[in-house]
């Protein structure tokens, strides 16, 4: 019987030895997809590791995973690092080491628990402006060792790899449907703000869940008190926008005719005439996100830090049309 037994530990060993012969050698996947957006829309998912959570597969289904991003997420050196309890997620790690703005990204991924590196290669071709070929690669660093091949093979790793990658750009595919428009799709204007007089409530600081409120209590008042003085559409005034404490420095206001007269706690604001960047912004109030980015690459690229103040001009009436595609804000950079 024990001699049974040891044949039968013989012949198993033999065959798990002949299925690391034959077992992947590398963990290396490559898969293609065309969608059906610009190429800027998607590099702008797939270079930034802020967005990968709109997509990814590996970070939707871990509800246990803990992500940590770096000073830059997108660009040269962009990178983001994650831990997780789940054992198919592990802890590990990813750098951007090269970068082509709607072209191509490459980076390393490193799997902390298993000790391995992988290049990972983004590369878009654009079809036409509205089609974008995505090719996604992975090549392990380092060959899987021998001993593992054969349970590799077991487990279907190569193929399960494959459909995970499938399935994210199936994801991404599906979020760019009704994602806002990527802040490379805005055109930013440069011009000059022609400055004038505006009736404005007070200065404050607010919760950024206290905006809302804040202009429904205010705006029907500035309303009524300028009355046929009004001269433009209503106005957020922004000097300052803290995401860390959740909060902004703002005020509600109108632009008015100068000779008007204001009283109780609004007050005229007289904004001079300056320098400034814009941009229009179709869509609801709480999605300006990529507009803001637009207009933050454009001061960037001047070498402006930051505008002075920002004001957002609301051109559409949100009593007139419900459907919020359609409202119109205009935003204002001003700058020195």
């Amino acid at each position: 019987m024990l001699k049974k037994i040891l044949m039968l530990i013989v012949g198993l060993l033999a065959i798990y030895a002949i299925t690391c012969f034959i077992g992947p050698k590398r963990m290396d996947c490559t898969v293609q997809k065309t969608i059906p957006q610009p190429a800027a829309a998607v590099f702008e998912q797939m270079s930034d590791f802020r967005n990968w959570p709109n997509w990814s597969v590996w970070i939707k289904r871990d509800y246990q995973i803990n992500i940590t991003y770096g000073e830059k997420t997108s660009g040269l050196g962009g990178k983001y690092s994650w831990t997780s309890p789940n054992k198919n997620t592990g802890n590990g790690a990813m750098e951007i080491t090269e970068f082509k703005p709607n072209e191509s990204a490459k980076m390393v991924l490193t799997f902390v628990d298993w000790d391995s590196k992988s290049n990972v290669d983004f590369t878009l071709k654009s079809l036409d402006a509205q089609q974008t070929q995505v090719s996604w690669e992975m090549k392990a660093q380092e060959d899987v060792p021998w001993f593992m091949r054969g349970m590799m093979l077991f487990m279907g790793m190569e193929g399960a790899i494959k459909k995970d990658f499938e399935e994210s750009l199936a994801n991404l595919e599906t979020y760019l449907k009704t994602a806002p428009a990527s802040a490379s799709s805005y055109k930013v204007l440069e011009g000059n703000f022609k400055g004038g007089a505006y009736l404005s409530s007070k200065r404050s600081v607010l919760k950024f869940d206290q905006i809302g409120p804040y202009f429904d209590a205010n705006m029907p008042k500035l309303g009524e008190m300028g009355g046929a003085n009004i001269v433009g559409a209503p106005c957020g005034f922004y000097w300052n926008w803290n995401e860390e404490k959740q909060e902004t420095d703002m005020a509600a206001a109108m632009p008015v005719s100068k000779s008007m007269q204001a009283s109780g706690d609004f007050s005229i604001v007289n904004l001079s005439p300056s320098k400034e960047f814009t941009v229009d912004y179709y869509g609801a109030y709480e999605k300006t996100t990529n507009a803001y980015k637009a207009l933050d690459q454009a001061l960037a690229a001047k070498g402006i830090p930051h505008p002075e103040m920002v004001v957002e001009e609301y051109i559409t009436d949100p009593g007139a049309e419900k459907d919020t595609a359609k409202w119109l804000t205009r935003i204002h950079f001003i700058v020195k």
